[in-house]
C-alpha cells in the first residue's frame, strides 16, 4: 500500500523512496532509505528487491540485505551507497527500486515474524536491531 497501477511492471513492481537519512549522498558514502510502499508477503511467495537499472547508471548501489520472506509486514529499508564520483541528490517519492515476487513450492512451516524476526511491522528508516 499504497498500491498504483502504473507501477506494475511486467515481472515487478516499482518501489517509491519515503524518506532517506539525508537528501543527498556523497562519493564513497553509504546511507539508509525506506520505501513509500508498505509490503505483506504472503506465505506462498518469497519477495526479492532490486535497484533500478536507471538508479544504477547513476552509479548509485541499491541493495537489501536478502529476501523478504513469507508473512513479512512492513516497509522496506533499503541501504544506498554512492559509487559515483559526485554527490547524488534524493527526491521524495522517486521510483528507487522494485520488486518481483517468486512461487514457493511450499509454504514455510513458519512464517517471518513467528522466528524472534526483528523487522516485523517496521516503518520507516530502522537500522539493526541484532
Amino acid at each position: 500500500r499504497p498500491y498504483n497501477e502504473d507501477q506494475l511492471q511486467p515481472a515487478s513492481y516499482d518501489l517509491r523512496l519515503k524518506e532517506a537519512e539525508r537528501d543527498e549522498i556523497l562519493p564513497g558514502e553509504s546511507m539508509l532509505g525506506v520505501t513509500e510502499e508498505w509490503v505483506e508477503v504472503p506465505p506462498d511467495l518469497v519477495g526479492i528487491v532490486y535497484g533500478k537499472s536507471s538508479i544504477a547508471r547513476e552509479f548509485l548501489n541499491i541493495h537489501y540485505a536478502g529476501f523478504i520472506d513469507p508473512g513479512f509486514k512492513g516497509q522496506i529499508v533499503l541501504e544506498f551507497t554512492n559509487n559515483s564520483d559526485k554527490e547524488i541528490r534524493f527526491d521524495k517519492f522517486k521510483t528507487i527500486a522494485q520488486i518481483a515476487f517468486v512461487k514457493m513450492d511450499d509454504v514455510p512451516e513458519k512464517l517471518y515474524g513467528e522466528c524472534g524476526n526483528h523487522y516485523q511491522n517496521q516503518r520507516g528508516i530502522v537500522g539493526n536491531l541484532s
